[in-house]
């Protein structure tokens, strides 16, 4: 996986975790019709969480290095299978409990520019329909694999979603999604942190710096970005010295070969 200057995640990844999730299991259903039993799941699943997530100071350090100084918070939302939503909807300043709503805009996005998404070269690893199978769930209960965020191609719908950028921040593989279509604004980025080996995001708050490094923009997105569009990468230039070596150093690797030896979930187009 990992070529210096490539910029494109070489394998597709799922973002999400049902390990810390707590059980929806309710004892009092035994003996219950089905519609009863999925009526009182439901209400369990919608309750909110209004509470702020927990701030993962102690995480940080397995951020890239050259990230560590400038991240002020890395937020732990809920590992429910919903978390790469629930980290977006924290970087759009909303509740983490609103990733139902994330996930309908880029369902809408998606149905709106089809053709646009269809064009072969725009996408990077996933088809359009198996995109929309997989972000258009209609249950905000805890959700299987099917059902998790597809990296990296639902944050670059996302960055035309919200028209503003999707930064991610991984040992290794860090990126940026730039929206194709609109000039650069001042809306703030929505900042994911990502950690080697861990089905899981962290919403990232970033100090108010100056000198914050970015990683450089999808490949897929130079190639089929609007001419005004390209000026996003002077407003966030990505770091040109060594320690973009440590952001993406993509080498290679058969893709098979990599599922059997990575600690993380990749799928395959379907």
């Amino acid at each position: 996986m990992k070529i210096f200057n490539l910029h494109r995640p070489s394998n597709p990844v799922l973002y999400a975790t049902l390990g810390d999730n707590p059980s929806i299991r309710d004892s009092s259903t035994n003996g219950l019709s089905n519609n009863i039993k999925k009526n009182r799941l439901e209400h369990v699943c919608n309750r909110s969480h209004s509470t702020a997530p927990p701030n993962r100071k102690h995480l940080i350090k397995k951020l890239p290095k050259a990230i560590q100084p400038h991240v002020e918070k890395m937020w732990d939302v809920r590992g429910d299978g919903h978390c790469g939503y629930r980290a977006a909807a924290l970087g759009l300043g909303r509740s983490q409990d609103s990733f139902m709503e994330i996930r309908q805009k880029i369902v809408e996005e998606i149905k709106h520019r089809n053709e646009f998404y269809s064009h072969p070269g725009v996408l990077a690893h996933f088809t359009v329909q198996s995109l929309l199978n997989s972000i258009g769930t209609k249950s905000s209960c805890p959700c299987g694999r099917s059902h998790w965020l597809r990296a990296p191609d639902t944050f670059q719908i996302m960055a035309n979603a919200f028209e503003t950028p999707v930064i991610v921040y991984e040992r290794g593989n860090s990126y940026v999604c730039f929206p194709h279509f609109c000039p650069p604004n001042d809306n703030p980025p929505i900042v994911i942190g990502k950690i080697p080996g861990i089905n899981h995001v962290y919403s990232l708050k970033l100090k108010p710096d100056h000198n914050i490094p970015f990683p450089k923009g999808l490949q897929v997105w130079s190639q089929s970005a609007s001419p005004e569009a390209l000026a996003w990468e002077l407003k966030y230039p990505p770091c040109l010295t060594e320690i973009a070596q440590e952001f993406q150093t993509y080498v290679p690797v058969p893709f098979f070969k990599k599922i059997i030896n990575a600690a993380f979930s990749c799928v395959g187009t379907t």
